[in-house]
C-alpha cells in the first residue's frame, strides 16, 4: 500500500485547524485563500496532466452560490446539499472537449458556510440526502425500429475520517445504447466519482468525471478513485491549516 493510500484510508488525520473547527470557531477563509487551497494541476499524477487549457476557477457568493450537486436521482432530478455562503470551484479538463462530444476532467469544490457548526450541519444533511443517490435502473424499449437500452447506477460509500468525521463518496454511472441494424449502433456513457470531507467552516469535494456521447472507453478505474480520495484529503488539510 502506498503512503498516500495509507493516509487516505487511515483512521484520522490531525493537523492544525481541526481543533478549532470542532469547537465551532473556525476562521472564514478569504477569496484568495480559497482559490489557493483548491485543486491545482500540480496535484494531478502525470497520467492525468491536461493539455494547454490548465485550471479554471469559478467563485460564487451569496445568492449565486449553489449547494453541492450530489447526484442525479432515479427521477433525473439534481440532488443538492445546503446552500453555502461562498462556493469556489477549480476545474481542470484532462481530455476531449464539448465539441468532440467527449470530455474527461477533474475538479475541486469548496463550499464555505457561515461557521463550522453550520458546515457540520450541512455535512450531516448531505450524508442523509445522499441516500436518494442509491439506485440501479435499467430500461429497454423499441421506438420506430430503433432499439434503446439504458442503465444507470448510484452508489454511496464512506472514506477516511478527518477530525473524527468520516468522509463520503458518491459514484454515478450511466450507459446508453441505440441501434438500428444495419444502419447504426451507437453508445454513450457518463461516469462521476466524488469524495467529500468536512474541514473548518467548509465542505470540500474532489471529483473525477467522464462523458462520452459517442463510442468511448470508460476511464474511471481503481486508480482514478484512489486519486479522488487522496486529493480530497489533501485539499481538506489545506483548508484546515488556515482555519
Amino acid at each position: 500500500m502506498s503512503a498516500g493510500l495509507a493516509a487516505t484510508m487511515g483512521v484520522a488525520l490531525v493537523v492544525p485547524g481541526w481543533a478549532s473547527a470542532a469547537s465551532g470557531d473556525a476562521r472564514q477563509l478569504t477569496r484568495s485563500e480559497l482559490l489557493r487551497v483548491g485543486l491545482h494541476v500540480s496535484d494531478l499524477p502525470k497520467a492525468l496532466r491536461p493539455g494547454e487549457e490548465g485550471r479554471t476557477s469559478v467563485v460564487r457568493s451569496g445568492r449565486s452560490a449553489n449547494g453541492p450537486d450530489l447526484c442525479i436521482d432515479r427521477d433525473v432530478d439534481i440532488v443538492r446539499g445546503p446552500t453555502p455562503r461562498r462556493h469556489v470551484a477549480a476545474v481542470i479538463p484532462i481530455a476531449g472537449s464539448a465539441q468532440q462530444l467527449s470530455i474527461t476532467g477533474t475538479r475541486s469544490d469548496i463550499y464555505q458556510y457561515p461557521s463550522a457548526r453550520r458546515a457540520a450541519a450541512a455535512f450531516t444533511r448531505i450524508t442523509t440526502v445522499s441516500k436518494t443517490c442509491v439506485f440501479d435502473e435499467k430500461v429497454e424499449m423499441n421506438a420506430g425500429g430503433i432499439k434503446l437500452t439504458a442503465d444507470a447506477r448510484g452508489v454511496v460509500g464512506r472514506t477516511s475520517r478527518l477530525a473524527g468525521v468520516r468522509g463520503l463518496t458518491l459514484l454515478f454511472r450511466a450507459r446508453a445504447q441505440a441501434a438500428l441494424p444495419p444502419l447504426f449502433d451507437a453508445s454513450a456513457l457518463a461516469d462521476r466519482y466524488s469524495a467529500y470531507h468536512l474541514a473548518g467552516a467548509t465542505i470540500v469535494r474532489v471529483a473525477y468525471a467522464q462523458a462520452e456521447a459517442v463510442d468511448g472507453k470508460a476511464t474511471l478505474n481503481r486508480k482514478r478513485k484512489e486519486f479522488v480520495r487522496q486529493t480530497a484529503v489533501t485539499v481538506a488539510r489545506r483548508v484546515a491549516r488556515l482555519s
